[in-house]
This record gives C-alpha cells, sequence and structure tokens, in this order.
C-alpha cells in the first residue's frame, strides 16, 4: 500500500489528481490566465470521450455505494476516472499555443481533478498536488 508506483491504486489515482496540478502550475508559471468555458469550439471532445463517459458516472457511482452499501465502487471509480486521465494526458497535448483550446482542455481536466478530489474525500485518501 506504501509501494510509489502505478501498481499501486492509491499512489495511481492521487498521481493523476498531481499532474492535473501540475498542468494549472505550469500554466500559471508562463504567465497564462485560465478562464473556464461554458462550451467546447475549438477542442474536438470526442478526443476526450472516454474521459468525459466515466466522468459522468460519478453520480451514479455514488448512490450506488451508498445504497448498497458498497465503499469498494468508489475506489474502482477513482482507479477508472485516473486510468482515463492517464491515457487522455498521454495521447492529447494539453498545453498549446491555441489559448481558447487550452482553457477548454483545462476546463474539461478541472472538472476531473474536482471529482477525483471528492472521490478520495469519499475513501477517507488525501488527493495531494505534488508527488
Amino acid at each position: 500500500a506504501v509501494k510509489k508506483s502505478t501498481d499501486n491504486p492509491v499512489y495511481y489515482v492521487q498521481y493523476a489528481h498531481a499532474r492535473i496540478s501540475s498542468l494549472f502550475r505550469v500554466v500559471e508559471e508562463n504567465g497564462i490566465e485560465f478562464k473556464e468555458v461554458n462550451e467546447f469550439k475549438e477542442f474536438d471532445v470526442s478526443k476526450a470521450s472516454k474521459l468525459i463517459n466515466v466522468l459522468l458516472q460519478f453520480p451514479t457511482y455514488i448512490e450506488n455505494a451508498a445504497t448498497k452499501r458498497l465503499p469498494h465502487k468508489m475506489c474502482h471509480y477513482a482507479t477508472a476516472l485516473a486510468k482515463a486521465l492517464h491515457t487522455f494526458y498521454n495521447d492529447e497535448k494539453i498545453i498549446t499555443e491555441n489559448i481558447v483550446e487550452l482553457n477548454e482542455k483545462l476546463t474539461l481536466l478541472k472538472a476531473v481533478q474536482i471529482v477525483l478530489k471528492n472521490a478520495l474525500d469519499l475513501i477517507g485518501v488525501n488527493a495531494v498536488d505534488k508527488m
């Protein structure tokens, strides 16, 4: 459980949260102001369909974990969301010169970060910003 590798699901999920935090630090260090968007005009969201689908399942997982008294379902969800995030991150260049597209991607990643933190909170694990 204390192993710091992707074999450890706690580390894997915490790393996903920290990875997003790192992106926001890089953006800030480069003097770019993040502005949350309400619609996606530049970014092809089909490239993030798996990530978005997992993100949208969060309320269902919470309900099932609570009503069926299966708290381990939240662990499974957090791991699935982390996996989807890592896949998206590896497949897609996040920081680009197109500020509109960058803000759209960061808006999506901010949502993922919030849900990861909430999922980790529900299972009693700290969400870290640096690894």
